[in-house]
């Protein structure tokens, strides 16, 4: 089984299920979603009837319920979530919440990188007393120690003003959004292994290596 998934879902409550303030009866729940069963079936898009009949707030997404691990979900959610192959669409599913359509789709692409940030005085969060100047200067000479064959993660460890550094650099894996713009951009566009010129965010100046 996947550690983790991503999947859509539409929801039709009913008068009596869980948190539900529909006024439809049990029946018509059930015969509205399987109607919206049959209209996918005909080449109808799952995201524009969730988000046009959807009782989740996730409708207002298409349905999209992010990333997500087994036992996050009600039982039988969560297993019919799991057993489907990404891009399939289940039958219709009976929670307490009433009755749902659920899509598996692709998890967004992550990746994973290391860096070291330099910080100066005015830069976000920052507490070093460093001039913007000597912050550039002084990552332009780690660049180019690394380019001359020092570690990158020894660099970080002597001389990153991010918690991070004293793990390397290593920021684990992270996803699109998740970093500020500059960041995110310089990132996702390295190889594995490859490491970034000089990248200027709002908290200071950054060399990325894309990890995995």
């Amino acid at each position: 089984m996947a550690s983790q998934i991503r999947a859509s879902h539409i929801l039709l409550m009913y008068q009596g299920s869980m948190r539900s303030t529909a006024t439809r009866s049990k029946d018509e729940a059930l015969a509205m979603i399987t109607d919206l069963k049959a209209q996918i079936a005909k080449g109808a898009d799952f995201a524009q009837l969730a988000a046009q009949n959807s009782d989740c707030p996730s409708g207002r997404e298409g349905g999209d319920l992010g990333t997500f691990g087994p036992g996050m979900m009600v039982p039988d959610f969560d297993a019919a979530a799991f057993a489907l192959a990404e891009g399939e669409i289940s039958d219709v599913v009976e929670t307490p919440f009433g009755f749902h359509l659920i899509q598996r789709t692709v998890p967004e692409a992550q990746i994973r990188a290391s860096h070291i940030l330099l910080m100066y005085e005015g830069s976000m969060h920052s507490s070093a007393e460093r001039s913007k100047a000597e912050a550039l200067a002084q990552i332009n000479a780690i660049k180019a120690d690394i380019a001359a064959g020092a570690d990158f993660a020894k660099q970080a460890i002597d001389h990153s003003d991010c918690p991070s550094g004293r793990e390397g650099g290593d920021l684990g894996d992270f996803g699109r959004g998740q970093m500020v713009g500059e960041f995110e951009t310089a990132a996702f566009a390295l190889d594995v292994g490859q490491i970034s010129d000089v990248v200027e965010t709002p908290f200071g100046y950054h060399l990325i290596q894309r990890t995995a």
